[in-house]
């Protein structure tokens, strides 16, 4: 809701931060790209392939044609809000594409809700933090029937919301039952899926030797 002036005076401040540190480490930047794979040589990674892109109407777009590799014998990750792109998940850019009201249902899934910033695009934990707890409200109140009466404070400290939280567990557990079960070739599917996943990265049924030898390696 910031106007012209709040966000260009934003902008500055951004950039002025963002030269005094390049100044200060010795590192150069490159604006609006999108990494889209990576480069392997004999089991190492060697550099990161990118492609450019474009801002229109508060969206990231990749522009065909654009695909440029950077190599370098260290790369450094950071946490970032792109999430990667799975067949059959709708699309809005590089974003997953949700509904756009307060269910944030993920397009076309009527019982897929995305929280945070995966839909609202933004890196602040707060504002994180506020959207994901209006979702779990929705969800609570209009998806699972229940009241959507917060506990009160003093129940919480003394215990006396024991009564209450089975209730509303007992609700959720109804209103998950209620829900028309997937067919045997779904679950199979899901199934594959998964093996097909955990044999990829490794994983053979494990998980205290599986984190024990990726630790290792």
């Amino acid at each position: 809701g910031a106007d012209e002036a709040s966000r260009r005076k934003t902008e500055e401040v951004r950039e002025r931060v963002l030269e005094n540190t390049m100044r200060k480490f010795l590192f150069r930047f490159q604006p609006t790209h999108a990494p889209i794979g990576e480069i392997v040589e004999d089991g190492r990674l060697v550099g990161v392939r990118f492609i450019r892109t474009e801002i229109k109407d508060g969206r990231v777009h990749k522009l065909p044609g654009t695909e440029v590799e950077y190599r370098s014998p260290m790369i450094v990750s950071s946490i970032g809000s792109v999430p990667e792109v799975i067949p059959g998940i709708p699309m809005d850019g590089e974003f997953y594409k949700f509904t756009e009201d307060e269910a944030a249902r993920l397009e076309g899934h009527e019982n897929v809700f995305g929280v945070g910033n995966v839909v609202t695009g933004k890196g602040n934990i707060a504002v994180s933090r506020k959207h994901g707890a209006a979702v779990a409200d929705f969800v609570s109140r209009e998806y699972m029937g229940l009241d959507g009466q917060p506990l009160d404070e003093a129940d919480t400290r003394f215990g006396r919301s024991e009564s209450r939280l089975h209730e509303a567990a007992e609700k959720v557990g109804e209103a998950v039952q209620s829900r028309p079960p997937i067919s045997a070739e779904q679950r199979e599917s899901i199934l594959k899926r998964v093996k097909e996943q955990q044999t990829r990265v490794g994983f053979g049924g494990d998980y205290a030797a599986w984190i024990e030898k990726t630790l290792g390696e």
